[in-house]
């Protein structure tokens, strides 16, 4: 499923394993979603790094 298709995690059962693939801050808005209903959710590790970039950028936003 791509990012524009997603609506929210009702869809996902809460024992239901997701991978989340994706690099931009919609794939961890859609992660950060999934997690609330206790998903399994699951990044493969090279996307880790820019993830990390993003949560940065975020702190940044609301600190600044």
């Amino acid at each position: 499923m791509h990012s524009s298709q997603y609506k929210n995690a009702a869809g996902f059962s809460k024992s239901q394993k997701v991978l989340v693939v994706g690099n931009s801050s919609s794939g961890l808005d859609i992660a950060v979603d999934l997690c609330k209903r206790q998903s399994q959710v699951c990044f493969p590790d090279f996307l880790l790094l820019d993830l990390l970039s993003i949560i940065i950028d975020r702190l940044a936003e609301i600190i600044c």
